[in-house]
């Protein structure tokens, strides 16, 4: 016999726990949230015929923040570029964070040129933060226009993925790059 309202209540907290499981500890969405919404976005794309751009953003020698200046002023860090993204995004956009110093953006319906100048903001926005003196990470930034949509999420990301790994083997901090990919890209 189930007790009155044990039900209702079980209900409750599972409606209640549902959005922890799909954000992180700074809010934003995580990984596999992430997917579930470009593998979406892709399908949308392919069925309007629209473009798709992601952009990258990664904290240059995190490792370094944390081992010299403590995970204090890391996750500092992190909730400030949190914080910059969430609100420099629009409705539609949807903001990731990807292992321990980075963030994806999904921009559906954007094409090169306004995916450029919402990266060159928000890199504008961490330039004047370290101005200010609120923080003093660098970062890379990076985003990739799909013309034509990829196959797959995974497609997509590896292309993001291919970018941000050759941005990060330059020795420049603060760096910026975008790509625009005019085939299907598969897995």
């Amino acid at each position: 016999m189930i007790f009155p309202g044990l039900f209702a209540k079980l209900n409750a907290l599972f409606k209640a726990e549902q959005p922890l499981a799909r954000t992180d500890s700074l809010a934003v969405r995580n990984y596999h949230a992430f997917v579930q919404r470009l593998d979406c976005a892709i399908a949308e794309a392919m069925h309007e015929k629209s473009v798709l751009s992601i952009a990258s953003i990664e904290i240059d020698d995190f490792e370094d923040i944390n081992d010299s200046d403590g995970h204090a002023e890391a996750d500092r860090a992190l909730q400030m570029i949190s914080r910059i993204l969430s609100n420099s995004i629009n409705r539609t956009d949807f903001v990731m964070r990807r292992g321990t110093s980075g963030f994806l953006l999904l921009l559906p319906n954007t094409n090169a040129v306004d995916a450029k100048r919402f990266i060159s903001e928000a890199r504008q926005s961490f330039f004047e933060a370290r101005k200010a003196g609120t923080s003093m990470v660098t970062c890379s930034f990076g985003t990739v226009t799909f013309l034509i949509p990829p196959n797959s999420a995974d497609a997509a990301l590896q292309v993001i993925d291919s970018m941000m790994y050759r941005i990060q083997e330059g020795e420049d901090t603060n760096a910026l790059a975008w790509q625009v990919v005019s085939k299907r890209q598969a897995t």
